[in-house]
This record gives C-alpha cells, structure tokens and sequence, in this order.
C-alpha cells in the first residue's frame, strides 16, 4: 500500500501573506460550503461531494458550485469560517487563498489528532448516510 502526504506549515513571524489560485483545492472549500448548509445531502449531492473529492471530478465540483450559490455562497461560507483573505471567483479554480486561510478551513472542518495530524478522513463525512 502506497500514501501520499501533504504538509503545511505556518510561521508565524512572516508577515507577507501571499495569496495563489486555489484551483483544486477549493474543492474542499465548496464541500465545506455545502455541509455548513446545516442539511442532509441528497443522494446526488453525496454522489457528486464523493467524485469531487476522490477522484477531483470538475464537473462534479461545478454541480456542487452552483448548488452553494457561486461565488457569493462561498465567500458567505468563508466569512463565517473566519478566512479573510480568500475570495472566491466567477471560475471556482481561480478562487484566491492564503495558506493561513487553508489551515483556518482545515481547523473548522478537520479535526486534530493527539499526535498533532489532521484526521483526514473525516471530510468522508460528506458520503455518510
């Protein structure tokens, strides 16, 4: 069995906070955006959060999008969460973030182990009955 991991790290004695095209990553933020609804997600609104997420499925992304609301919808969503350098575009890929805004949405929707490793799993969530 093969993994892949992806690490982040915050300093926080840098000041310059950099802002780059989300791109993919923003799926996670549409995912977040449409659990925070508050409501169960239908059968096809699983589906597509499935596709999206394992397998970085764009249309599947764009279908979630505009169930979210576009850009206004997300940005709503990023409000709330507290990322205040993350403005979502007309395109969703073209979304800008910070990596500071990501470990924010991770914080918010991922939660922590004791060994300090985010418990990536859990945004599996989205597929549970």
């Amino acid at each position: 069995m093969s993994a892949s991991v992806s690490v982040a790290l915050l300093d926080r004695s840098y000041g310059d906070e950099r802002t780059y095209a989300a791109a993919s990553i923003v799926k996670v933020s549409i995912l977040a955006a449409l659990l925070d609804e508050g409501r169960p997600l239908s059968a096809r609104e699983r589906e597509l959060a499935d596709a999206m997420i394992v397998r970085s499925d764009n249309d599947a992304a764009t279908a979630l999008w505009e169930t979210i609301g576009g850009a206004a919808g997300l940005d709503a969503m990023h409000e709330r969460l507290g990322l205040t350098q993350t403005r979502a575009e007309s395109a969703w890929g073209l979304t800008r973030t910070t990596a500071r805004d990501q470990l924010t949405l991770m914080r918010a929707w991922m939660p922590m182990s004791d060994t300090g490793l985010w418990v990536v799993h859990s945004v599996g969530r989205a597929g549970a009955g």
